[in-house]
């Protein structure tokens, strides 16, 4: 037995196979794996320490003064402990423990087998370019697996280096551009670290692959609650970036990654988990391997958890569970997707491009299973806009089984318009599918306003849809039954995950998956937004009955397409023509002592749009606040029970963040207003009825005496009580 199989071997006989894809161990955890696999609970650890007896040398005797406190082993000494993925058996290595300073030191005088472990502490603004390039493989890893902390905008690089293996380092909220950067370096391990809401706008790459990085391997870490692209492989103009390649990204952990604008206001793209190729240069062939992975709660830009901009990479035996968006190949040729599990993923699969294959894949619920949509460029054909949709041409779907999706279970020509995005999929091979529907849902659909596909949209053969009747049958349709066999029963027989994609598919936050010293939080509790209305998934027509929402709006108060929306298409708009009544929006929520509301507006012209915080949990309604637009072109708002208005006017057709935070106990309130990015008015005041206890009510009204046309959207209700 040899590589990374042997790391199990620490038992005669007994190969654990709860990771199949892991590189070393180091004691702690060994004594869990192995723990795991008997029936008893005691007799691993001793087996452990009888081996580590049996083993190492004698660990020298008390450090010298050095600083480092009391109990903690400092210097160099002999441990039993693997970390070397290519050791055919257990060895004594070398471990010094350092503080981040000596780090380069260490490494300069490593042999193979070594292990440098980094000083337990928290670390802040650490910014730290480490190399190595020997033999090796040589470990850097934290003292104990979480107990090394980077914050702020600390940055690890390893530059020009290979054989090197990076381990057990906690990143919490850091908030530089990157958090680990994989500089001209091979053979490089980044594994068992945990990256909690690192990033600083959507397009921060948390883990970064660039300047001819190749054969690497990104493994076992968690990224939770991402704040910017959890692990990106550049492609660029520049001749170096051609050499990202054969690089490997597997049992990760991705999990519970927001939508772009609940993080970043008036933003909708980024925040992908994984990003291979950027820009247009994706002919590049970057023959990156994405596998075993878990995607859990991802929203992102609702659209691209995986994000393919390049050519020639393998995606497959992943695991998708209850993501707001999809995978996409987004840029590219020549990309394989196959035998990956997708549950309640809403876009499912989409392709672009020329010469890609999506096979035995397991797709259940969600919105979609699989789409080729619209285009705006020909295969070869120069773009012609910045960031163009390549025609979907001659894709292989061959032997996927779709079940339940609520809209389609395949969708051609999606996000057609006879103006912009209108080549259509062409010269495809749909083979060997199951699609099962039932309720509204159609099997093969092309988008409503496509009228027909000016060529073949593809040879369709020996598919079979499982329908509850005639009414799931799409606009895609045939007699044949050997193209698609149309089955009608209430009760198919429809297959397990496993035996499509021929591996059981991961459960939620599966320990097979991310960093194991650490498991993520319960998204409830951590009190983030509350509450987010971006109306994306609102049903065009009046706000009124829609989630919670009620007021005296329809028609005038209605969620519409919106070309100029903050995020997304759709906005809520807000039109009076009647001198003698007012229109609002009145939402109610739990009770809220400490934390802020967030929203956009626009005024379309010079008039009034009031936005109110309410107590109402008592007989008498509170006001905390009345904040908006008056028809002077200035902002009005409460400094206790005084309505003022700014020195500042604000500008018509123009989108304004307004964010009123408020504290119950002090009971004072801080309004800021921006325009765009520039702080427009900020006021510090008190409550208007200093009786309030808690805002459980936000509202906005027209004037009954006024009239005017207004935008909001982006709304944002968050609780920040201990």
């Amino acid at each position: 037995m040899r590589g990374y199989e042997h790391v199990y071997a620490l038992m005669p006989g007994k190969v654990n196979e709860k990771r199949p894809h892991t590189l070393y161990s180091e004691v702690g955890i060994s004594m869990k794996w192995i723990k795991s696999g008997y029936s008893t609970g005691k007799l691993a650890p001793l087996l452990i320490t009888a081996l580590l007896l049996s083993c190492a040398p004698a660990m020298p005797g008390p450090a010298e003064a050095s600083g480092v406190p009391a109990g903690r082993q400092s210097g160099t000494g002999t441990v039993q402990v693997r970390y070397n993925p290519q050791a055919d058996s257990p060895q004594s290595l070398q471990a010094t423990v350092v503080n981040p300073s000596g780090l380069q030191a260490a490494l300069d005088q490593a042999q193979p087998g070594d292990t440098i472990l980094i000083q337990s502490g928290t670390y802040d603004n650490l910014s730290l370019t480490i190399t190595y390039s020997g033999a090796g493989p040589v470990a850097v890893r934290a003292e104990q697996p979480g107990s090394v902390i980077f914050t702020g905008k600390s940055l690890i690089t390893i530059k020009d280096s290979e054989n090197l293996i990076f381990s057990g380092f906690l990143f919490d909220q850091v908030t530089s551009d990157n958090s680990v950067v994989l500089y001209h370096s091979s053979n490089v391990h980044v594994t068992e670290n945990y990256f909690y809401r690192n990033g600083m706008k959507p397009t921060s790459k948390i883990v970064a692959i660039r300047d001819g990085s190749a054969n690497n391997h990104i493994h076992h870490n968690t990224f939770d609650r991402s704040r910017g692209q959890s692990v990106a492989l550049f492609f660029s103009s520049r001749a170096v970036d051609n050499g990202n390649v054969y690089n490997k990204i597997y049992n990760n952990l991705f999990y519970n990654i927001p939508r772009v604008s609940s993080v970043y206001p008036g933003q909708t793209n980024g925040l992908e988990a994984i990003q291979v190729g950027n820009g247009l240069d994706f002919s590049h062939e970057a023959h990156t391997k994405i596998y075993d992975n878990l995607f859990e709660k991802v929203t992102g830009d609702g659209g691209e958890i995986i994000s393919i901009k390049s050519s020639g990479n393998d995606i497959y035996r992943n695991t998708f569970l209850d993501n707001d968006s999809g995978l996409t190949f987004r840029l590219g040729n020549g990309n394989d997707v196959e035998r990956n599990y997708f549950n309640n993923t809403k876009q499912g699969i989409r392709v672009f491009g020329y010469n890609q294959k999506v096979e035995n894949n397991y797709l259940a619920g969600g919105t979609y299973g699989i789409q080729l949509p619209a285009a705006d460029t020909a295969t070869g054909a120069a773009p012609t806009v910045a960031a163009p949709y390549y025609q979907a041409d001659g894709v292989k779907i061959e032997g996927n089984v779709i079940v339940g999706p609520a809209a389609n279970g395949m969708l051609f020509g999606g996000s057609y318009s006879s103006t912009g995005r209108n080549l259509l999929p062409i010269h495809s091979e749909i083979k060997e599918n199951r699609i099962y529907i039932s309720g509204s849902a159609a099997d093969y659909s092309k988008a409503s306003n496509v009228a027909s596909f000016y060529d073949p949209i593809a040879d369709f053969s020996g598919n079979v849809s499982y329908l509850s009747s005639g009414a799931n049958v799409g606009n895609i349709t045939t007699g044949d039954s050997s193209v698609i066999e149309y089955v009608y029963t209430a009760s198919p027989l429809i297959p397990a995950p496993e035996d499509v994609t021929g591996v059981q598919p991961f459960a939620s936050k599966d320990t097979r998956t991310g960093a194991e010293w650490k498991i993520p939080a319960d998204t409830s509790s951590e009190p983030e937004v509350n509450v987010l209305f971006d109306f994306e998934d609102f049903t065009p027509g009046g706000l009124s009955g829609q989630q919670g929402w009620t007021g005296n709006g329809a028609p005038n108060v209605t969620v519409t397409e919106y070309a100029y929306a903050v995020s997304g298409s759709q906005a809520v708009k807000v039109v009076d023509t009647d001198t003698t009544k007012a229109y609002s929006g009145i939402y109610t929520f739990e009770p809220i002592r400490r934390g802020y509301i967030e929203w956009w507006s626009k005024a379309i012209n010079k008039d009034r749009l009031a936005f109110r915080m309410e107590d109402t949990t008592s007989a008498t309604t509170r006001n905390v606040e009345w904040v908006g637009f008056f028809y002077d072109g200035t902002i009005e708002y409460q400094d206790g029970s005084v309505r003022k208005r700014t020195t500042e006017t604000f500008h018509t057709d123009t989108w304004y963040r307004f964010r009123i935070g408020f504290d119950a106990d002090t009971k004072m309130k801080t309004i800021s207003i921006y325009e765009g990015e520039n702080l427009f008015v900020e006021k510090e005041t008190p409550f208007e009825n200093g009786d309030a206890e808690a805002v459980n009510v936000f509202r906005f009204s027209t004037m009954s005496n006024r009239t005017g046309t207004f935008y909001v959207d982006d709304i944002r209700i968050v609780s920040e009580d201990e």
